[in-house]
């Protein structure tokens, strides 16, 4: 290679490292008040994930979609008390696809006599405060395989929890998914979406900083929630998830030691 041409791919090679910063700094940081303070803007940023194919952001949540397990590693929104307070709209079970999603989602063909429900990661219940954000939480990529039993009992006891503590702490972030890694595709419905073993939500006050960690089997389970509660470091070994992390905004923020008490 001349001289020429090895300045021609330095060129390229530094405009698309430039590119690739800037576009996952725009990933990593939601559109937030930047009146609030650091520890705040830090809980908003992305969960750090390596092998994430897509991030899409929704007005009611954004996620991270794995196309080999066509379903979201995670899904995260605020969750207001204010919008909990305000009218509901009547939920329509009108599932579709992703339109932002470039990928493709799965469908409900994929589904279709599996024997396990469209459970849902973001639940609609959170999401009742406009048409808009109801239709939004039917997109098939904040769906995932859940067992029945599961999905219409422990689950949904706590998405129930989920939005008492909202009511009691004004505003918290969720974070919510199934566990991928360890998982092996093989066990899946349709066009390859991957049963989960377990599924996962992390809940944080964000007046308190205080948090709660659930982490539950995706079977029917007898127990009471609080039972499947474990630490946030544990949850991040398990999901191999980063899911707070320090960055530019607060390079010597340690988030789990602020923040890791139970709501």
């Amino acid at each position: 290679m001349n001289i020429k041409s090895r300045y021609f791919v330095l060129i390229f090679l530094m405009f698309v490292f430039s590119c690739f910063t800037k576009e996952n700094q725009a990933i990593r940081n939601t559109e937030v008040d930047l009146s609030i303070n650091k520890d705040t803007l830090v809980l908003l940023s992305y969960p750090l994930l390596k092998n994430t194919n897509e991030f899409v952001k929704h007005n009611a949540y954004s996620l991270a979609y794995s196309e080999k397990h066509e379903q979201a590693f995670w899904v995260q929104y605020t969750l207001f008390k204010s919008n909990l307070d305000l009218p509901q709209v009547k939920r329509k079970n009108k599932f579709q696809a992703d339109p932002k999603l470039s990928s493709g989602s799965a469908t409900l063909q994929d589904y279709k006599k599996s024997g396990y429900d469209r459970g849902h990661l973001a639940p609609c219940a959170d999401f009742t405060f406009s048409e808009e954000t109801m239709n939004e939480s039917f997109f098939m990529s904040n769906m995932s395989p859940q067992n029945p039993s599961f999905n219409r009992g422990k689950w949904k006891t706590l998405e129930s929890k989920t939005r008492k503590l909202a009511l009691e702490h004004d505003s918290i972030l969720v974070i919510t998914g199934p566990v991928l890694h360890g998982t092996d595709s093989i066990f899946s419905i349709g066009e390859g979406v991957t049963i989960p073993n377990y599924f996962y939500k992390l809940i944080i006050s964000l007046t308190s900083y205080k948090s709660v960690v659930y982490l539950m089997p995706n079977k029917k389970l007898t127990k009471e929630i609080d039972n499947y509660i474990i630490s946030i470091d544990s949850l991040e070994r398990f999901t191999n998830i980063d899911f707070l992390y320090p960055d530019s905004m607060c390079i010597d923020c340690n988030e789990e030691s602020v923040i890791n008490y139970y709501l």
